[in-house]
């Protein structure tokens, strides 16, 4: 076992060196030295509390590096099973991608000290260390004891290794091993340096002729260019810095289904594209092929086109204000509705969930038709027409519209004989939730529906809340209205801006039981963030268990109460701040320092 970081010469040359500025020669390796001078030019200077930082998410564990080392990294767990030693990844900046532990304890000093995923270990953060430093320096490095820079970390030994891209040459990240310091062996060093080499194996074996074509083509309109660059190659899609940072991710997840239609078509088109929270964009193709063959699109893509914004401001809106908005893609729908109201033409529209497609129907048959009644049938509660309506009179043209047409639980085939025997000479519509969610189950029952749907000449799909985010605040306004009718009432800008930053799963409904739960919270005056459901402060993620769900509302609480400060909102719930930080990250809870105002 090495003791070397932990030998008198090497604590006395380390608390000269951070007292006078003074190295005495031969105590540590040029390496060591180089990167205390780096740390202390840096400002690497509170030694007792240089890890208290902030946190780092949107982690990307399903980058082609991260897929190709994790094969080598559960090897190399196997292989130190015995040995108290942690495993960890990281990426090109420093933040701790994996981290694995075969000793509980182990891991628990780790957390202790953030090194763990989402934090940063750069060495101009955190100083002299066996990530920051591999980086810094390019090279392998083994750094134990004293020869950390900071003083929290001179408990363990590190050995990290830099991982290059054999296609780019590029590194990609470190591959770290690291155990307490007195437990250090030599041998982490050489085992470290094996193991990145796995994984560049890993990366030349996963990397293609076509996808060395389409990454030297993303690479070269990432230098050039000055807005976002995404690419698609096989199953490999890449987005440059720009796109890190002016893109959300379902964004960047439009963009890819843009990029994966628009594979093979010719370079000289240009696509104005509407993204889904409302902004535009100018996207210009690139298409990447090797001899004839097609190997994959790289896409640049201008999110400032100025006529792009004059065409939208112009377009006027179409008016309903039961159904409020004025994004395009909103006026675009409702402008089809009150058509199809127009011609007559039977309609069916579908959406998700909470959407509004009950709400948008019944806007544009007030509006097209004032006089006439309006008969809705929820074909939920079982074959519409077992006892038809006494108010279906064909010579008042009532509107019929049969509600939840996709959830009848039978007699398909007896709708069908009803709407041919009914003679029905107002306006039909129908609705059905999206194609891809709450279709019957069954090819028999699907094709029964499609004896229903022949009666029907027409369809549309009303957006998800998330693809028309711009007409928030109208919505916000309108449902307010509703809500609290005898009540002036609006919501703060902080308020507003957690509602803008949701991805509403649940669309309008959610937005109006969300408003119903602040209104209640804040009796009298505007409402404000802290007022809003612990749920709009989350995004996306996977169905909770109850005990999870409460987990959750505690945390969102706590944030909440302490302003947006992790560490006071750690010891409100009364976790570790590292857990904090990782739990927020797995809940995909959005709380800011910005919760007033």
């Amino acid at each position: 076992m090495s003791q070397a970081g932990h030998s008198i010469p090497v604590v006395r040359a380390r608390e000269s060196f951070l007292t006078s500025g003074d190295l005495p020669a031969d105590t540590v390796s040029g390496l060591v030295s180089a990167s205390w001078q780096r740390s202390l030019a840096a400002g690497v200077s509170d030694l007792t509390n240089v890890l208290d930082r902030g946190y780092i998410a949107d982690l990307d564990l399903q980058s082609r590096f991260v897929q190709c080392a994790l094969p080598v990294i559960d090897r190399l767990e196997v292989e130190l099973n015995d040995l108290a030693v942690s495993i960890a990844l990281t990426d090109r900046h420093s933040r701790v991608l994996i981290r694995r532990d075969n000793q509980r304890l182990l891991g628990g000093r780790f957390d202790n000290v953030y090194f763990a995923p989402g934090f940063s270990y750069s060495e101009g953060e955190v100083g002299t260390n066996g990530v920051g430093t591999a980086l810094a320096s390019g090279k392998a490095v083994f750094i134990t004891g004293h020869e950390h820079f900071a003083e929290n970390i001179t408990q363990f030994a590190c050995a990290g290794t830099p991982i290059r891209d054999p296609l780019t040459g590029l590194i990609q990240g470190v591959l770290d091993l690291s155990c307490l310091a007195g437990d250090a062996s030599p041998f982490m060093h050489a085992l470290a340096q094996q193991a990145a080499r796995n994984i560049e194996v890993e990366l030349r074996a996963s990397g293609s002729v076509h996808q060395q074509a389409v990454l030297e083509q993303f690479l070269r309109a990432s230098r050039a260019g000055r807005g976002p660059v995404l690419s698609l190659g096989g199953d490999v899609f890449m987005s440059d810095t720009r796109a890190n940072q002016q893109l959300i991710p379902q964004e960047k997840a439009f963009l890819r289904e843009i990029a994966s239609g628009l594979t093979g078509l010719r370079d000289s088109m240009v696509l104005d594209v509407q993204l889904p929270t409302g902004r535009t964009a100018r996207v210009r193709p690139e298409t990447v092929t090797v001899g004839a063959e097609v190997a994959g699109v790289v896409l640049r893509v201008d999110l400032s086109a100025p006529e792009l914004r004059t065409r939208r401001i112009a377009v006027k809106s179409i008016g309903m204000p039961e159904v409020p908005g004025d994004s395009s893609v909103w006026r675009r729908v409702t402008g089809e509705v009150l058509e199809a109201a127009r011609t007559g033409l039977p309609v069916v529209v579908t959406g998700e969930s909470g959407s509004g497609k009950l709400a948008l129907l019944t806007a544009a048959h007030r509006r097209s038709f004032p006089t006439r009644p309006l008969i809705v049938l929820d074909c939920r509660t079982g074959t519409p027409f077992a006892q038809p309506p006494d108010t279906l009179d064909p010579t008042r043209q009532p509107t019929l519209m049969l509600a939840h047409l996709d959830e009848l639980p039978g007699g398909y085939d007896d709708l069908d004989h009803a709407l041919q025997s009914l003679g029905h000479t107002g306006w039909l519509v129908a609705t059905m939730a999206d194609a891809n969610t709450e279709r019957p189950q069954s090819d028999s029952a699907a094709g029964q529906l499609d004896l229903v749907l022949r009666h029907f000449g027409g369809s549309i799909s009303v957006p998800p809340l998330r693809h028309r985010i711009d007409d928030l605040p109208q919505l916000v306004s309108h449902l307010l209205g509703m809500l609290a009718p005898r009540r002036t009432v609006a919501c703060t800008p902080g308020a507003l801006r957690v509602l803008l930053g949701h991805d509403w799963p649940g669309n309008v409904a959610e937005l109006r039981d969300a408003l119903r739960t602040a209104l209640i919270r804040r009796p009298v005056g505007d409402l404000r963030a802290e007022d809003l459901p612990e749920t709009c402060f989350v995004s996306g993620g996977r169905r909770l268990t109850p005990i999870e769900a409460a987990e959750r509302t505690a945390i969102v609480r706590a944030l909440i109460q302490a302003g947006g400060n992790r560490r006071d909102a750690a010891v409100l719930v009364g976790i570790a701040r590292s857990s904090l930080y990782r739990k927020i990250q797995a809940y995909g809870i959005r709380v800011g320092q910005k919760l007033t105002g």
